[in-house]
């Protein structure tokens, strides 16, 4: 049986919703999605988990499991005729940790080979707060809380008033006026006739606004880098009884130097422990056990169930199956595929093209083949079969990208050595040439589609779906 993995292989952070947090997510729903001031009629919302400067959040950054727990996975669900496909869930930012977690929403139109057509920036779906009580609110709580995205307003800030005041020269540091309302940056001679009435020539600018040259002469100079003794007469490398006299007024002749001036033998003979962890028995060291651990949590009378972040134990619930987004669903915390046709892996990098870029590094929850040359017999659609590498702007030469597959390591899939798979070679007419065997991909490995070594001025805006079979 044939099984879509979409959502699992988009290249953009996501996020599951497991079933162990449904009082901790809210419903997104949407009837009016328009495109070209007409109703969207075929693609996909997409949620991404970013910081408030718009940078997409690592999985080192989302601890906790409250408000749904969010990982690496991208939660999308299909837009039909302008409505949002029912059961998608998105997690409730009041209660999420870090809180008020911004989700990055992006709508695609799969009428235009899946190119984006909306962003919000920093979406904060929520049971409470503005999203429910404030002057643009778009969340209902009636049990359940439901988000309607056709009501969601950007926040967007007051732009700047454009007045007749003084011209901004567009450089910081002091100003001068130059004529009627225009300034210029100040120079330093502007600066110098501020003293003695402009009339100052030479030597130096005094506290009392005259000028002259300080008395005195001599050709004192920094010692060399690192800590220096004077000898009254020049500079000289120190050595560390000049540090050590600094103790006891120089009569430290033994022991350690101590923070109050002193010094002293310190008493005791402790030791560390091996490398690792260590648990003392209170006159020496031993190898811990997995009960010195477990002892932490419920004061040491934890004998069943899982370790808790607050410092109990307990057996988490568990079982429900719900839908997560087109082809993938969560029961009792496990990730699975519902039956499709095919798959695709959809692709964009709109970045400057440089030599030899990773145009995409698609890591997999899911086993599936990359059919011969991208294109799965039987099927005759862009949408479900044949695979296409697309450029906005045509190249001035035959541009060719070449696949690669990185198998899994626990240090990452690009940790490993990499073994190509075959190219794909765009003509300057924007037709393609597949040159690909047909490759499995297990659970862990990585797709990466690499730019050519040599740069083409002329090709940018790359694009395009890798047709998959599950």
């Amino acid at each position: 049986m044939k099984r879509l993995n979409c959502a699992a292989l988009l290249i953009f952070v996501g996020m599951l919703i497991p079933a162990v947090a449904l009082s901790q997510t809210v419903n997104l729903t949407a009837s009016n999605i328009s495109v070209g001031g007409g109703k969207l009629v075929s693609g996909q919302l997409c949620a991404v988990p970013v910081d408030n400067s718009n940078h997409p959040l690592t999985a080192s950054a989302l601890g906790g499991t409250a408000g749904g727990a969010l990982t690496t996975e991208a939660a999308c669900a299909v837009v039909t005729n302008g409505a949002l496909a029912g059961g998608y869930t998105l997690p409730d930012t009041a209660l999420t940790r870090p809180l008020n977690v911004c989700l990055r929403i992006t709508i695609t139109d799969s009428n235009q080979n899946g190119k984006a057509v909306y962003t919000a920036p920093c979406v904060q779906p929520a049971s409470s707060g503005p999203a429910v009580t404030g002057p643009q609110a778009w969340c209902t709580v009636s049990g359940a809380t439901t988000c309607n995205f056709d009501k969601y307003a950007p926040s967007i800030p007051a732009q700047v008033l454009v007045g007749n005041g003084i011209n901004d020269p567009g450089a910081n540091g002091v100003m001068k006026r130059i004529a009627p309302n225009t300034t210029a940056p100040a120079m330093f001679v502007d600066i110098v006739a501020l003293w003695a009435s402009g009339s100052c020539t030479s030597g130096y600018l005094k506290f009392d606004g005259s000028c002259s040259t300080p008395a005195g002469s001599g050709g004192m100079v920094f010692p060399s880098a690192g800590l220096g003794a004077s000898t009254g007469a020049a500079w000289r490398t120190p050595v560390f009884s000049d540090v050590v006299a600094l103790w006891a007024s120089g009569s430290c002749t033994s022991g350690y130097l101590k923070f109050d001036g002193s010094c002293s033998t310190p008493s005791g003979s402790m030791v560390y422990p091996s490398a690792g962890l260590g648990v003392s028995t209170g006159a020496a060291w031993r190898t811990p056990a997995f009960s010195d651990v477990v002892n932490l949590w419920a004061s040491g009378s934890c004998t069943s169930g899982y370790l808790k972040y607050d410092g109990s134990c307990s057996t988490p619930a568990g079982g429900t199956t719900y839908t997560a987004g087109q082809g993938v669903s969560t029961g009792g915390n496990v990730l699975s595929t519902t039956s499709v046709t095919t798959s695709q892996i959809p692709f964009s990098n709109q970045n400057s093209l440089t030599s030899a870029m990773q145009l995409v590094v698609a890591p997999t929850s899911f086993a599936y083949t990359i059919p011969t040359n991208g294109t799965i017999t039987g099927s005759t659609t862009m949408r479900n079969g044949t695979s296409q590498v697309l450029l906005q702007t045509l190249p001035t030469a035959t541009w060719t990208v070449t696949l690669y597959k990185y198998p899994a390591s626990t240090a990452g899939c690009l940790a490993s050595a990499p073994s190509s798979i075959g190219t794909v070679a765009v003509a300057t007419s924007g037709a393609q040439t597949w040159a690909v065997t047909q490759t499995s991909f297990a659970v862990g490995d990585c797709l990466v589609i690499v730019a050519p070594a040599v740069v083409d001025t002329s090709a940018s805006g790359v694009y395009g779906v890798i047709a998959v079979i599950d």
